[in-house]
């Protein structure tokens, strides 16, 4: 599996650089592909990988770092690896996290848009879906990947940033 991987990665004919691997469970798809994406990086640093999954599991990070640990990398898996959550994940753990660094970001929020019921909404939301995102509930798990919150939460965003633009153009064409 590696070395199809790898077959697919070095072939110069091949433009795209889109490789889809539809194998059955337990047939090495995840060992293969972090197996390769060390080696790959540590042969060649300054290329690039973009691993899209809809699932955090199938890219485990924390072997992907282990891989580079052991190699003794671990600075190289830190410069290059980079993870982007999905919208969703990401404002839940904005309002989840302990972090004081994002505590910290939560706290530098204007006043103005901290009591917005827009802001107000969005911050239930996220503590709704984090709550049903721990339960030991199944359905209560399946309920908050629903794509209505989803949709509730990009909504929520765009026109937040959309008034800000607004609100900063405002402000730029005031006179002193």
């Amino acid at each position: 599996m590696k070395n199809v991987i790898k077959n697919y990665c070095e072939n110069d004919k091949i433009k795209n650089g889109l490789i889809l691997l539809d194998m059955p469970t337990g047939s090495g798809k995840t060992h293969s592909v972090l197996d390769f994406i060390h080696d790959y990086i540590v042969a060649c640093g300054e290329k690039k990988i973009f691993f899209v999954t809809t699932l955090l599991k199938n890219l485990p990070e924390d072997e992907l770092k282990k891989r580079f640990e052991r190699s003794g990398n671990l600075p190289l898996f830190k410069e290059t690896f980079l993870r982007i959550e999905a919208n969703v994940d990401s404002v839940c753990h904005f309002f989840a996290s302990k972090d004081k660094e994002i505590i910290k970001h939560r706290e530098n929020i204007p006043s103005e848009i901290r009591q917005s019921d827009e802001y107000k909404k969005l911050k239930s939301d996220a503590e709704m879906i984090n709550k049903q995102l721990f339960s030991k509930n199944i359905d209560d798990r399946k309920f908050a990947t629903r794509i209505n919150i989803v949709n509730v939460i990009l909504d929520f965003i765009l026109k937040e940033s959309y008034r800000m633009h607004l609100r900063s153009q405002r402000i730029a064409r005031k006179p002193f």
